[in-house]
């Protein structure tokens, strides 16, 4: 990830080996991003009310943001592996960065059967055939996409009724 730079990918600032109250816990310094995770804004939305200024443009531009991110990992032969809401964080324009790139991989082009899914978090964001045991590529990205567009446009969590029954 270090070599590909983009405004719709977070980058990383800087590394401490203490923590902010100064333990040693290594941690990863990246962009302020004033408002805070795609979850917390689809999660308001579902649960109580959207965020004032919140409408069908600040969706399309996250929607584009996201997008366009994933397009450029791509294009780079970088699969992200864990688009889930919590994994885009949006600034004060409600332009999204995607972030979390710890289940990256490179894939090969020619040999595009050789991603195991091993790792992979949460199922909801995971293309079926993942599901089922075979390999990750670039349309099981593009799977989980969709997911997160419906979760936008529709401002609640997919398959809220199964996950998030009490």
């Amino acid at each position: 990830m270090i070599r590909v730079k983009h405004p719709t990918l977070n980058s990383y600032t800087g590394i401490s080996f203490n923590d902010f109250n100064n333990w040693k816990n290594m941690t990863i310094l990246m962009d302020h991003m004033e408002r805070g995770s795609l979850s917390l804004i689809i999660d308001t939305e579902q649960f109580e009310a959207c965020q004032y200024g919140y409408d069908n443009t600040k969706r399309q531009i996250i929607l584009v943001g996201i997008c366009y991110g994933k397009m450029i990992l791509h294009k780079n032969r970088i699969l992200h592996r864990d688009s889930k809401p919590e994994n885009g964080l949006i600034d004060d324009k409600y332009k999204p960065k995607l972030t979390n790139y710890g289940l990256t991989k490179i894939f090969d082009l020619h040999n595009i059967m050789s991603q195991p899914a091993a790792g992979y978090p949460i199922f909801t964001y995971m293309a079926p055939e993942v599901l089922r045991g075979n390999h990750f590529n670039p349309k099981s990205d593009d799977y989980s996409f969709g997911i997160l567009t419906y979760e936008i446009i529709f401002g609640c969590r997919s398959f809220s009724d199964v996950i998030y029954k009490k």
